[in-house]
Parts: structure tokens; C-alpha cells; sequence
């Protein structure tokens, strides 16, 4: 019977038999299943491992230790470092973090990790760069010489100066500098300094020089009328004479009116301190015959200021060299404990010799710290 007829006859089409699937279609179906199931698995595992290994990465671990990374370092190569130098808890876990999420540029140089540092806290200290910085005081009233022996004691500074005395250390320091000085004592400005890890004495160095100068020139601008420095220089030799001779903050422009005072009616600084630095092997203790002794610095045989600064001064000692106070005293004597007695006429200074010289208390210092 046709398909027509038996329309018209039931007045329905007739059922069409369903296309039979291959076996291998349905092979193909059931693979696909099984597929989307391991991947969902696989995704869920996946998920979970990560966060397992992201956990592990921000957990701290208490650290004290100071890490180099050298210069040309690839972040894969570091993450060895890392490992082996037992700073991470998770090597596997950081190497699949840098993969999935990316790793950025690390910055060459010393890091400190210290504290309860997690993989990642570290992670992201080598790749912001966040290098170790170090400290270092260069103190007034100290000579340069003092400062590169200090310098040179700092296990993250490295030593470039040589000579075999002052004078050829200081030469050094000027040829490295360029400085038209070629006896550089003084031109440098005490203050704390930051430095990364072997970092160069003379890089440190040029950083102190290039502060004072930048101070010295705002000074000299606002300096007293009529004093009897003709260039900023002479300041400088000045204020380091009263940084030596200060023993009390308060008592620096007093003691560098009473220096103007001497320098006006052209009497002899006669400081001690000069005399000393004048001194080529001095062993502590200023005797008369050093007194006596005619040297380029000593101001109880010379007129006027010594040919160089004597130490470094500090930018105190230069503003009261530079803004004395007005005094009428000429002599000062040290009462002991850092502080002085001012006088204005001989009479007066030699009763405070007797008093403070010549009955010296058990607990005198001749050598007060500046402050």
C-alpha cells in the first residue's frame, strides 16, 4: 500500500523508522561523556591544588638573612637561589605561580628579608626591587681620614681609595671628585646616609660633598655684613675650628663671635685644636714645645685663619660661623664638663685658668663631643 493510501485511509502520516546510530558513534558518545567528566574532575583537582599551592605560598616563615641576586638573574634561576638557601616552603608551588600568573623583571642587588616573611612577600619584593639600604653616620668634628676608616669598616661599602698617608688619601679623594681643593678636609657634610650594598666610599663620598656645597652656598648668601672671611672657604676653615672647640650646642656662635672678635683685631686664634691637626704623629697630649712648634696650623705662632679646614664642621658650626654672636668677649677658657668661660679682658681670663685650668675636677674633660 502506498504512503498516500494509507494517509487516506487513517488520516495520519505514516511513522518514519528511527536511523539506527553506528557502534562506533556510540563509542564516539560515551568518550565524549567520559571526557567532560575527567575535565570537570581535572578542573576541580586543578582548582584545588592551586589553592593549595596558594596557600602554601602565603603562609610566613620566620627569615633573617641577606640574599644577592647578581645581575643578568632569570626569576627561574632565583627561585633556585631561593630553594636552596631554604627561603621558600614550596619551590613547585612558586614555579607553577610565575607560570599561570606571570613573573615581572627582578632588580639585581642585596635584599634583607627579616621577620615572618611568606613566598610570595618575597616574591614581590624581588620584583618591585625593594634592595636592602644601609646606614651610615659621617660624624662632625671628625677628620676625613676618620670617615674612610669608617667608611671602610662597613662590610657593604667597598674601598677605592688608597695611599699610603693622609696627603695621598686626600689627593685621591680630590682627583676623584674634581675637586679644585686638592686638600679636601672640611668639604664634605656630616649627616646620616643611605646606600645600597657595595656601594663605592667615593660614591658616598661625592653625595656629602655635593650636600655641603649646596649648604654652604645657601649660607654664605645670608651671611653677617663685615665679616672678616673674604670667600666661603674662610668659612669653612672657621667653622671648623669652632665644631673643635665646641663642646655645647648653644655655645657655637659665642664661640665663633669670640674667633670674629681675635680675627678683627688681628690677634692669634691660639686654638689647640689647630695645633694638633698640625701635628704629624700626635700621641694624645699637646705639650709646650708643640705649642712652640712653627707648623702651617698653629695659630700660637701665626697670624690669622689655618690653610684648611681642621675637621668637619657641621651645618651648625657653619651658621654660627657665618651669623656669630655679638660678644665683647676675646678669651674663653673650658670649665670641664663641655662648657666654657667668656671673658673680655686678660685679667678676667686668667682668673678662670686658675679656676678651671689650674684646679682641674677628678671628672674634667678636655675634649668635650660636639654636639
Amino acid at each position: 500500500m502506498s504512503n498516500y493510501s494509507e494517509v487516506k485511509k487513517t488520516g495520519k502520516n505514516p511513522k518514519k523508522p528511527k536511523p539506527q546510530r553506528s557502534g562506533f558513534t556510540r563509542f564516539l558518545l560515551k568518550l565524549m561523556g567520559v571526557l567532560i567528566v575527567l575535565s570537570i574532575l581535572a578542573g576541580i583537582s586543578g582548582f584545588i591544588m592551586l589553592k593549595w599551592s596558594e596557600d602554601k605560598l602565603a603562609q610566613p616563615m620566620p627569615v633573617d638573612t641577606m640574599f644577592n641576586v647578581k645581575q643578568g638573574s632569570s626569576l627561574h634561576s632565583v627561585i633556585t637561589q631561593l630553594s636552596t638557601a631554604n627561603l621558600i616552603e614550596c619551590e613547585p608551588c612558586l614555579r607553577w605561580h610565575v607560570r599561570i600568573f606571570g613573573g615581572k623583571n627582578i632588580k639585581a642587588g642585596t635584599y634583607q628579608f627579616k621577620g615572618d616573611m611568606s613566598s610570595m612577600d618575597i616574591l614581590n619584593m624581588l620584583e618591585k626591587g625593594e634592595v636592602a639600604e644601609f646606614k651610615i653616620t659621617l660624624v662632625e668634628g671628625l677628620t676625613l681620614d676618620d670617615w674612610l676608616k669608617s667608611l671602610w669598616a662597613h662590610p657593604q661599602i667597598v674601598k677605592t681609595i688608597e695611599g699610603a698617608d693622609r696627603t695621598a688619601r686626600y689627593a685621591a679623594v680630590a682627583q676623584a671628585l674634581e675637586l679644585k681643593e686638592m686638600h679636601p678636609e672640611g668639604l664634605f657634610l656630616p649627616e646620616t646616609y643611605t646606600f645600597a650594598a657595595e656601594t663605592k666610599d667615593i660614591e658616598i663620598l661625592r653625595r656629602a660633598h655635593q650636600h655641603f656645597e649646596s649648604v654652604l652656598a645657601k649660607l654664605w648668601e645670608t651671611r653677617q655684613a663685615d665679616l672678616p672671611l673674604k670667600t666661603p672657604y674662610e668659612a669653612v676653615i672657621l667653622a671648623s675650628i669652632v665644631e673643635k672647640e665646641t663642646g655645647q650646642a648653644y655655645e657655637r656662635p659665642k664661640i665663633a663671635g669670640v674667633f670674629i672678635n681675635r680675627l678683627n683685631k688681628d690677634m692669634r686664634l691660639e686654638t689647640d685644636p689647630t695645633v694638633i691637626y698640625g701635628i704629624k704623629e700626635y700621641a694624645g697630649n699637646i705639650t709646650r714645645a708643640h705649642l712652640r712648634e712653627k707648623t702651617a696650623y698653629n695659630t700660637y705662632t701665626m697670624n690669622g685663619l689655618p690653610p684648611t679646614p681642621i675637621a668637619s664642621p657641621s651645618q651648625a658650626a657653619l651658621e654660627a660661623s657665618l651669623q656669630p654672636e655679638a660678644t665683647d668677649a676675646i678669651f674663653f677658657v673650658a670649665k670641664g664638663d663641655g662648657s666654657h668661660v667668656f671673658s673680655a679682658t686678660l685679667k678676667a681670663h686668667n682668673a678662670a685658668v686658675r679656676e678651671y685650668q689650674l684646679k682641674r675636677r677628678a671628672n674634667y674633660r678636655s675634649a668635650p663631643t660636639a654636639q
